[in-house]
């Protein structure tokens, strides 16, 4: 796998030499169109904090989409099209921008890329000789987690039953990698989890005892079948939802045992309470679990399994591993962004990363870093994310022309296709 991520990343290295070759008069990317990422793209529903400006009002919610034209849509407002990278407050790092009129809406990302906030500055009138904050999206959340069965549930519908009867206080949807992101009252917990994708088919339950991260997925399931006594199906759809917490953290342990004995590596951490990420490791677990339950002569479905675990047969199907991560069986369209140009690589029959860990690891990148930089250029990565099927690299590159240094930064876009 090593050596496959260093020869993606040689012929991305080459591809952003010849961008910088064919450009010797520009150092910067302020103000050029750029393209938002999948990870960001999205609807939400977010709170607007703020100054009442451009027709916001402040502690309100919005219907806020990210399209995947890069349009910005704030819901009743017209989209805003054509962003571009912007450094307003002269950092060193841009920030996507869509602009309407004297008004800035600037998007923030968190490490590994995924949404974070949206920013109002007034470009026309200037705070200490900067653009002047005058609010921010952002999700009026305490509760969130990831939906998922070794792949995401993407679009799925998520709903919460708390034990004072109430529910989130706005509707709530999976996004592209899985997540999902609501709010109940502060009171109201302990709160059932239940995420539907027709689609597919799948009902899967879960359940928090607190605000935080509580992800979505066939151990949790199986936990509450355990805890419960019951199909989580029909406990999540009765009148009475409460779990004492020491039954639910022993019906855990004894689900984790259960993998263990069945011949399963287990991550450290928490499957249910620790973000998950598709491709990282406790989502492997969940794709070998699939894999087992498939080569299993007891079990013929994961319901039959479900059914045997809230009877009290809580015997896992023996391992077998999964063929999803790291088969060979995706083609990697790598897109290459720099000072407003972009160019594309398309490389097919590919492993994929099974993690954030291993597509980031330094020493995939240090032989770069160590043995390729010279007396004409020199790189560095600036940060890494990857999120299961998408993976994403912000770089610079210090090339020197003639004696002039010009200094580039670059992102790089890594979609892998299951082909």
């Amino acid at each position: 796998m090593r050596t496959i991520i260093q020869n993606i990343f040689l012929i991305t290295l080459f591809a952003v030499g010849l961008f910088a070759c064919n450009d010797s008069t520009t150092t910067s990317t302020t103000g050029t169109s750029v393209t938002v990422p999948a990870s960001v793209q999205n609807q939400y529903t977010l709170k607007y904090s703020g100054e009442d400006v451009d027709g916001l009002v402040d502690s309100t919610l919005y219907t806020v989409i990210i399209g995947s034209d890069s349009s910005l849509t704030i819901d009743p407002n017209p989209p805003l099209t054509d962003p571009t990278e912007e450094d307003f407050y002269e950092t060193g790092t841009t920030q996507i921008t869509w602009t309407n009129g004297d008004y800035a809406y600037v998007l923030s990302t968190l490490s590994d890329g995924s949404f974070n906030e949206i920013n109002v500055l007034d470009t026309k009138n200037l705070t200490n000789n900067y653009p002047t904050f005058k609010g921010q999206f952002a999700e009026d959340t305490n509760v969130n987690g990831t939906a998922a069965v070794g792949k995401a549930l993407v679009g799925a519908e998520v709903t919460a039953k708390c034990a004072d009867g109430s529910g989130f206080i706005y509707s709530v949807t999976t996004r592209n990698d899985g997540s999902w992101s609501g709010k109940v009252s502060e009171t109201s917990f302990p709160c059932a989890f239940s995420v539907t994708d027709g689609t597919q088919g799948i009902t899967l339950t879960s359940y928090g005892m607190t605000e935080g991260v509580v992800n979505i997925t066939p151990l949790s399931h199986l936990a509450i079948a355990i805890a419960t006594g019951k199909n989580p199906d029909q406990w999540f759809s009765g009148t009475d939802i409460g779990i004492v917490e020491n039954t639910f953290n022993s019906a855990i342990d004894d689900l984790k045992a259960a993998l263990i004995t069945a011949g399963f590596t287990l991550p450290d951490g928490s499957f249910l309470t620790e973000k998950l990420s598709i491709g990282d490791l406790w989502d492997k677990v969940l794709d070998d679990l699939a894999a087992s339950i498939a080569a299993s002569t007891e079990y013929n479905s994961f319901d039959q399994l479900v059914a045997a675990f809230k009877d009290g047969n809580t015997t896992i199907p023996t391992y077998t591993a999964s063929e999803t991560s790291g088969s060979g069986s995706y083609d990697l369209t790598i897109t290459i962004s720099v000072n407003g140009s972009s160019n594309e690589v398309v490389i097919e029959d590919i492993a994929k990363p099974e993690s954030e860990e291993q597509f980031c690891s330094v020493e995939n990148y240090s032989y770069f870093q160590e043995g390729q930089d010279s007396a004409d250029y020199s790189w560095a990565v600036n940060s890494c994310s990857f999120s299961g099927s998408e993976g994403n690299i912000n770089a610079t590159l210090d090339y020197n022309y003639e004696g002039t240094v010009f200094s580039y930064t670059y992102d790089i876009n890594y979609l892998y296709t299951a082909n």
